[in-house]
């Protein structure tokens, strides 16, 4: 009677460590991808290059084609994305349409896995002089209006053509012409980025005497 109390018993327990056994599941952790904080800097308008670390979990290493959502006007991906010991770089190049701006809402997507959203700034830049460049200043008598040209080279080397006011038939050689910024340079037209800040460099408009002969 006691053998067999002892058999069933120890069924028991091979049973119970069996059903615990099973219930005993490893399930594969899920791969993430995070990324660091901007290294380097970026002026809006002027062509540049930012990196930001990259850390992975339960993702290969190797080189990866990624993608970053939200990118703002005038940035994209530079090259892949290269996983190493769970570690990479993101290469983000910007060109002369970059507005500035700090924008935090970008994710990267790196092997089918978003990112949690990174952040991006873009500076605006720092103009110190202005120099204004004529040009058709000596002016042959054509018996309808004239006016020279000018453009407002920045001290970031950047070109914005100036409006000329006063055309003369028969100005003389006392005639001043007047330049100043286009309005949408004033109102600060993305194409630049910098309008605003140009017009309140230019606060006095350019002028220029002309000879007519």
């Amino acid at each position: 009677m006691k053998k067999i109390t002892l058999f069933i018993f120890a069924a028991v327990l091979m049973s119970a460590a069996i059903a615990t056994s099973c219930w005993k599941v490893t399930l594969p952790e899920e791969p993430a991808v995070l990324v660091g904080n901007q290294e380097g800097t970026l002026t809006a308008g002027v062509p540049g290059v930012v990196t930001f670390p990259v850390v992975t979990a339960n993702i290969a290493g190797g080189s990866y084609t990624v993608s970053v959502a939200d990118l703002p006007t005038g940035m994209s991906v530079s090259g892949n994305v290269t996983i190493s010991s769970d570690n990479g770089t993101l290469t983000l190049t910007g060109n002369t349409t970059t507005v500035a701006g700090v924008y935090s809402n970008l994710i990267l997507h790196l092997d089918d896995t978003p990112s949690p959203p990174f952040t991006l700034a873009i500076s605006s830049p720092s103009l110190e002089s202005v120099t204004v460049v004529w040009s058709n200043t000596s002016l042959a008598y054509s018996s309808t209006p004239q006016a020279p040209t000018a453009t407002a080279v920045t001290s970031l080397g950047e070109s914005l053509p100036l409006i000329v006011t006063g055309a003369q038939t028969a100005a003389g050689s006392g005639y001043t012409a007047n330049g100043r910024l286009a309005d949408r340079f004033a109102q600060h037209d993305p194409k630049f980025g910098r309008g605003r800040q140009l017009q309140q460099l230019f606060d006095q408009p350019a002028r220029r005497t002309l000879a007519h002969h």
